[in-house]
């Protein structure tokens, strides 16, 4: 089957194959980074963190919320989540538990905590740490996300980012937004290019869980 830019398929040879590409995904779970705010922090370990300019309005103040940790310099990165603990909106402080910190996140961290401890409790390397949005499903010709706290219109085009669970692979993305739902902090959007890679790369996060 030929692969349009689109990401969709440029000929549908069969209703199988029209049937597979519309099929909607509950697993795995992307981590969807619509190039929100990037936060940087020197003060985090891997049991709590704290980001600086923090203004963003939290769904629940219990319920954990997906992030992703990168160092300036290197590509890698690592998902996790974090559990507001206090929020400052006074100070713009967010205080944070770290927790369910995948192998990658693990490592990444472990590579700059303790032997970099500073005094004050930070720390000598900063964390670059973005709080995504992720999916309750998705297939090849869209996602309906939850965990999304920026603001939206239907017909707006939105460009991303998609890390897959247990992979250092990302691919980029363009959308329309068809639906906001603010008060439940999801987003409905339409692929309005998928690139190759990209789309080559949820068709083997599909295979891994076969």
């Amino acid at each position: 089957m030929a692969v349009s830019r689109t990401g969709l398929a440029s000929k549908q040879s069969s209703p199988n194959a029209s049937r597979f590409r519309d099929k909607r995904y509950t697993i795995p779970v992307l981590s969807i980074d619509l190039f929100a705010k990037v936060y940087q922090t020197v003060f985090w370990s891997t049991q709590q963190m704290l980001l600086p300019q923090f203004e963003e309005v939290m769904l629940d103040d219990k319920t954990p919320v997906p992030a992703v940790v990168q160092v300036d310099g290197s590509t890698k990165f690592g998902l996790f989540r974090v559990i507001p603990k206090r929020i400052h909106a006074d100070k713009k402080i967010g205080i944070f538990q770290v927790t369910d910190l995948s192998s990658d996140a693990q490592e990444l961290m472990a590579r700059y905590d303790k032997p970099t401890t500073k005094g004050d409790g930070s720390q000598t390397v900063p964390l670059k740490i973005i709080l995504p949005a992720e999916t309750v499903n998705w297939s090849f010709s869209g996602m309906l996300l939850q965990n999304f706290r920026g603001t939206a219109n239907s017909g707006d085009v939105i460009n991303g980012v998609i890390r897959v669970p247990r992979t250092q692979h990302k691919g980029t993305f363009s959308c329309n937004v068809i639906r906001h739902t603010p008060e439940r902090h999801r987003l409905a959007l339409k692929f309005s290019s998928l690139p190759d890679d990209t789309f080559a790369l949820l068709e083997e996060a599909i295979k891994k869980q076969a």
